[in-house]
């Protein structure tokens, strides 16, 4: 699974977007880019409005989106589209 790109949909009908990586797609993202070269040979990457996550299951993507909300941290993190 590669990352994913989430959709959030408020009450309000605004829609804002984040794309989610796991720490260990991040890993293999960097031996691949140490063998192609991108990102000068794995020695940075960036993703815009990028979360790092455990893993993609709903259940936790879930509670990210939850906690955000809860910590007004929503709008830092996701991009309104």
């Amino acid at each position: 699974m590669g990352p994913a790109d989430v959709v959030v949909c408020l009450t309000s009908g605004e829609k804002f977007v984040a794309s989610f990586f796991s720490y260990d797609q991040i890993a293999e993202l960097r031996r691949v880019h140490q063998a192609s070269g991108e990102f000068l040979h794995g020695a940075y990457f960036w993703s815009k409005n990028l979360v790092l996550v455990q893993d993609q299951r709903m259940t936790t993507v879930h509670r990210i989106i939850h906690h955000l909300l809860e910590e007004g941290e929503f709008r830092e993190v996701f991009e309104e589209i």
